[in-house]
């Protein structure tokens, strides 16, 4: 179904059901996408989507209206309406039509006995988990994961800590594998918070980080599409290429089967190829684009047409790229199939990191030609397993870790943010003297070394109805929905208690 279609389709079908999920679900796309085509056909709001609104029409960027409303830029940018400047050609439908095979993935390649996981540690040298490594082999990083909290006032904050039984924070100390890769560790921290793996992630460099990356020039980022970001779609379902939780064992068991290694990556839309493919189409489709004032300039004129210019993709900078094109979800969104290793400094172990430009320039030579060969191999992927793992392999790039941090956002209603920060190095020769460091390294599985403070939930209100929760249940005067709160809290596995770290994993 094209996108056209795909539009009308929502309309008629959402006026028959009155249900968004309902409207999704029937015509195979997500929730994300027929609530925006509601907005735009004022068919559907709500007062987030309002008072966005508002903003968004006064001239405000998504930022800017992030701030304004104390709420993610992801968040902003569901909520606003399709507009010409929206990148929804016709051929983007290509996406819909493969994420309806991503669910068969995992069956068709299990009965052909298949691996598409790329050859990685054959093609770029590092040796699979047990085998004899080099005496600065990484083995394993110790981690600190903590709850952002910075809007509470301080004395909200002490009140989290009182309530929630934290120290300082609400936080966790981990020693994971050093292979572990993002997709891996989205499951751990889903674990270690009390999360039920029910709301969209992603992972994100610092913003210093991502403009020293980019250089705050919009082209730039398109070449770092598929080395470390995932090129923006509203087609979520290769996402979910392993979220088959069925009910037969417990939700902790099934979470510690996805964070254990060895550790691959089924998703092909994380992959250098692929994203190519969609930047390519990006240039072809809008080699230039209509400028939307800044904010400022706004105020300043009155009349926002003569603001605007014309302006040529590649010489456009991010600022501007994104504050006119919205392309589905936000540009600083890393890719989960790459390692912790890969995005973190590590001290002392750069020797077989490659400078990024020349790779680019490497990778980009007769891009052309490799992507109309990746795009007929994809017509039948999961005949072509082996082809597939060899060039995901081939165009993996190991380049130097840019950041001694990562940032984690879950559910982007209720705006969690963990920042993941690295303590620690294990090397080789930590595993004679470090009992836990070889535990991680042998059983090839993160272990938790800490823990300050009780865990969170899904779909209280984020940190502030967190804190409301905590008061409502130790209030001394209960009101009639206390017992119902906590037993809605107990159903989500929340104990109102500390676990012990060894625990938690």
């Amino acid at each position: 179904m094209k996108d056209t279609e795909l539009y009308t389709a929502i309309i008629s079908t959402y006026k028959d059901t009155g249900s968004v999920s309902r409207t999704a679900d029937i015509l195979g796309t997500n929730n994300l996408r027929v609530r925006r085509v509601l907005i735009t056909e004022g068919l559907w709001s709500s007062k987030t989507s309002k008072a966005i609104g508002e903003l968004y029409a006064q001239g405000m960027s998504v930022a800017d209206i992030a701030k304004r409303l104390i709420i993610s830029e992801k968040n902003v940018q569901s909520y606003l309406p399709y507009t010409k400047g929206m990148y929804t050609e016709d051929d983007r439908s290509n996406d819909g039509i493969r994420s309806k095979r991503y669910r068969t993935r995992k069956s068709l390649i299990a009965d052909q006995h298949l691996d598409i996981t790329p050859r990685e540690h054959y093609i770029e040298g590092t040796l699979p988990q047990g085998e004899h490594h080099e005496s600065d082999h990484t083995c394993a990083l110790r981690i600190h994961l903590e709850l952002n909290t910075e809007s509470l006032t301080p004395k909200e904050m002490a009140d989290l800590r009182k309530l929630a039984l934290a120290d300082q924070s609400i936080s966790r100390e981990i020693i994971v594998p050093a292979d572990i890769t993002l997709h891996a560790l989205h499951y751990v921290i889903q674990a270690l918070f009390g999360w039920q793996n029910s709301h969209l992630h992603h992972f994100s460099f610092p913003d210093e980080v991502f403009d020293e990356l980019t250089q705050g020039r919009f082209i730039k980022w398109c070449s770092l599409c598929g080395i470390y970001f995932r090129f923006p779609s509203e087609e979520d379902d290769d996402l979910f290429w392993d979220d088959d939780y069925s009910g037969m064992t417990s939700f902790k068991n099934w979470l510690r089967s996805k964070y254990k290694g060895p550790y691959s990556y089924h998703g092909i839309g994380d992959y250098y190829l692929e994203n190519q493919s969609k930047v390519q189409k990006l240039k072809k489709d809008l080699p230039e684009f209509d400028l939307m004032p800044s904010f400022t300039d706004y105020l300043i004129s009155a009349d926002t047409e003569k603001t605007k210019k014309r302006i040529v993709l590649e010489k456009a900078s991010i600022n501007e790229f994104t504050r006119s094109v919205f392309l589905g979800g936000e540009l600083n969104y890393l890719l989960e199939r790459l390692t912790l290793s890969d995005y973190l400094y590590l001290t002392d172990n750069d020797s077989y990191y490659e400078p990024i430009d020349g790779r680019i320039r490497f990778l980009e030579h007769d891009l052309d030609l490799m992507i109309k060969h990746w795009n007929k191999i994809m017509l039948r992927e999961y005949e072509n397993a082996d082809a597939i793992a060899l060039i995901a392999g081939l165009t993996t790039t190991r380049m130097q870790p840019q950041s001694d941090y990562l940032d984690y956002y879950y559910d982007y209603g209720d705006g969690w943010n963990v920042r993941i920060t690295r303590t620690g190095v294990y090397y080789e020769e930590s595993l004679a003297d470090n009992e836990i460091v070889r535990k991680v390294y042998e059983k090839h599985a993160p272990v938790c070394v800490a823990a300050d403070g009780l865990s969170v939930m899904d779909d209280v209100g984020g940190i502030f109805g967190y804190l409301d929760f905590l008061k409502e249940i130790h209030g001394k005067v209960k009101s009639s929905d206390s017992d119902d709160m906590l037993l809605w809290a107990k159903e989500q596995g929340w104990k109102g208690k500390p676990v012990m770290p060894e625990k938690m994993l």
